[in-house]
C-alpha cells in the first residue's frame, strides 16, 4: 500500500510539473553549424549550442530532428513526396488535387496544419507564402497560439513550412514563447534559409519572410 502511495505521489508530482506552464528561456544562437540527418534525407544549419535529437530511422522511414533550447524548438519531419500525392489523392474534394497541378509543398502544408493545430490552443495561421531554400518548391505560414495542448505555458508564435523537392519533403515547425519571437525569429528564419533536400546545396536567399 505505501508503495501504491509513494507511485501515485510521483505520477501526480510529475503530471503538476508537466501542466504548471514553467518556462526555459531560449538562447538565441550566435553561429551555426552544418547538419546532415541520418538517413541524409536533408541538410541544413544547425544553431550552436542548441540540443539536437535526430530520428531514429531504424524503426520507421521518417526522418529528421528536433533542434533545441529552453522551450523553443526547430521540429523538422522528413518524407516522401509519394506519401503526399497519395493522401491527397485520397481525402481531396476535388477531382483534380493540387498536389497533381499544382504546389507539391502547398499540398502538404494542407495536410500537416492539422497535425501541428492539434498540439496546441487558440491556433491562428497567417497565410502561406512561397519563399527560397535548398527545396524546389517551399512555403511556410507564421502562427500564433494562445498556449500548449492544455491551454497553459503562454501564447505561442512560430513558423510552420512544407518543403519538396523531387522526390524528397520536409516539414518543418518552429516554436518559442511568444515573448521570445522576436530574438528567434531570426534563427529560425537562418535555418528555413538553409534547408536544403540530398545533394542540394548554396540555398538561395531566403525570400517571402518579412524580416
Amino acid at each position: 500500500m505505501l508503495h501504491n502511495r509513494r507511485r501515485l505521489g510521483l505520477l501526480v508530482a510529475i503530471c503538476a510539473l508537466s501542466l504548471c506552464g514553467c518556462s526555459h528561456p531560449a538562447v538565441a544562437p550566435t553561429s551555426y553549424t552544418h547538419y546532415v540527418g541520418s538517413d541524409k534525407s536533408f541538410s541544413c544549419d544547425a544553431p550552436a549550442g542548441w540540443d539536437v535529437i535526430a530520428a531514429d530511422t531504424s524503426t520507421t522511414s521518417v526522418g529528421g530532428a528536433v533542434f533545441k533550447t529552453g522551450d523553443a524548438k526547430i521540429d523538422i519531419t522528413t518524407g516522401s513526396t509519394a506519401d503526399v500525392l497519395a493522401s491527397d489523392l485520397l481525402h481531396s474534394s476535388s477531382l483534380v488535387p493540387t498536389s497533381l497541378t499544382g504546389s507539391k509543398a502547398e499540398a502538404l502544408q494542407s495536410q500537416s496544419k492539422k497535425k501541428v493545430s492539434g498540439i496546441v490552443k487558440g491556433y491562428n495561421e497567417q497565410n502561406g507564402l512561397a519563399f527560397s531554400c535548398g527545396y524546389a518548391d517551399a512555403i511556410c505560414a507564421e502562427w500564433t497560439a494562445t498556449g500548449n495542448f492544455f491551454g497553459m505555458g503562454g501564447p505561442l508564435h512560430g513558423y510552420r513550412a512544407s518543403l519538396v523537392n523531387g522526390s524528397h519533403t520536409a516539414t518543418v515547425v518552429c516554436q518559442c514563447a511568444d515573448s521570445e519571437w522576436p530574438t528567434l525569429k531570426p534563427a529560425f528564419q537562418h535555418v528555413l534559409q538553409s534547408m536544403a533536400a540530398p545533394q542540394e546545396a548554396n540555398a538561395p536567399p531566403l525570400a517571402g519572410l518579412g524580416q
